[in-house]
């Protein structure tokens, strides 16, 4: 059995943490020991299972392949939370998440593989041929909370990855390689970020996708929830050793830096785009596609997904506990007039 997670991972754990503590606390106390209890505890369980997406292998099935690998490279660091993406209407990550998927629905039967930097950088999906887990890395993609943020490296981003690139080259050598580097070029370091002028005949072609907006947002303003709606605060969050505070002189505006973007797109052979809303140019896509050779079928490992089984026993239970809920009010009824 696999997992491909809704929302991040790590949400689905805590969750599941609290359900566990509540479960505890019923089995130790006897007032809460009692039948209805368990029941709804049942369903929160369900629910952290249907979000953690649990699928099982359904055989191998036929996928067409092809000679193309493609690198994501993505800048997830704390100004990619910054809201001014599409006139102010997304998350930077948000449109960052949308746009690999495209990219993954435009060359289905390649190898996908992400590489990310947030407090660190590391590989957050290692080469695949599994579509599904690909979506799964970007649906999954946010940046860390900010307060752990080691600030933006980019050329420390583009070294790791191009090292990793580079040697995957060499030991494919028939295979072809696309690279897409996702950021809004905000860099807090004092390096230039260069790249050696052999790497760009290892790639066959990619983009250098651009976020955000030259006007810039806010990191770390305090949504505030007012009468059902969601409002931005006028106070920031700063961290003081071990206590938070809010201080209205504390918040910190990040801006889209194109020079740092377009110099990137420079250095790999590939061009700059600013990203909104709107679908990826086709010339992206047309100019990777021309190049690619497809190879017939091959086995991949299929999934069959569970979690509809589980949504239909969490029904069962909600109809079981509005049924008993019913009940009880009908007998209070007709005790009270009898």
């Amino acid at each position: 059995m696999r997992f491909f997670p809704m929302i991040p991972l790590v949400f689905i754990i805590v969750y599941a943490a609290i359900v566990v503590g509540m479960l505890i606390v019923c089995l130790i106390n006897k007032r809460w020991r009692k039948r209805g209890n368990f029941r709804r505890i049942a369903m929160l369980g369900i629910i952290a299972l249907i979000l953690a997406r649990p699928s099982f292998p359904n055989g191998a099935s036929e996928a067409q392949t092809n000679n193309l690998t493609i690198f994501f490279i993505v800048d997830m660091s704390n100004s990619m939370a910054v809201k001014d993406q599409n006139g102010g209407k997304k998350y930077r990550f948000e449109q960052v998440s949308e746009d690999i998927n495209s990219i993954i629905s435009a060359f289905p039967g390649s190898r996908y593989s992400m590489i990310a930097l947030d407090t660190g950088i590391y590989t957050a999906m290692p080469i695949s041929t599994n579509i599904d887990s690909a979506r799964s890395a970007a649906d999954n993609l946010m940046p860390k909370n900010s307060y752990y943020g080691i600030g933006t490296n980019l050329n420390n981003l583009l070294n790791y990855s191009v090292s990793r690139i580079s040697n995957y080259s060499k030991n494919n050598p028939e295979l072809l390689n696309a690279v897409f580097v996702f950021s809004d070029g905000e860099d807090t370091s004092d390096e230039v970020v260069s790249i050696s002028g052999s790497f760009k005949k290892k790639i066959s072609g990619g983009a250098v996708f651009g976020y955000g907006s030259k006007d810039g947002g806010t990191i770390n303003k305090m949504e505030v929830k007012r009468e059902g709606k969601v409002t931005v605060s006028d106070d920031c969050i700063k961290y003081f050793g071990s206590v938070y505070e809010r201080d209205s002189n504390y918040c910190v505006i990040s801006q889209l830096h194109e020079d740092t973007l377009t110099r990137i797109s420079t250095s790999l052979g590939v061009d700059y785009h600013h990203r909104d809303s709107n679908k990826i140019p086709d010339e992206i896509i047309e100019d990777i596609r021309k190049d690619i050779k497809y190879s017939g079928s091959e086995s991949a490992d299929g999934y069959i997904d569970i979690y509809w089984i589980l949504a239909i026993i969490l029904l069962g239970l909600l109809i079981w506990d509005f049924y008993e809920l019913f009940n009880k009010i009908l007998l209070e009824r007709v005790a009270k007039h009898a």
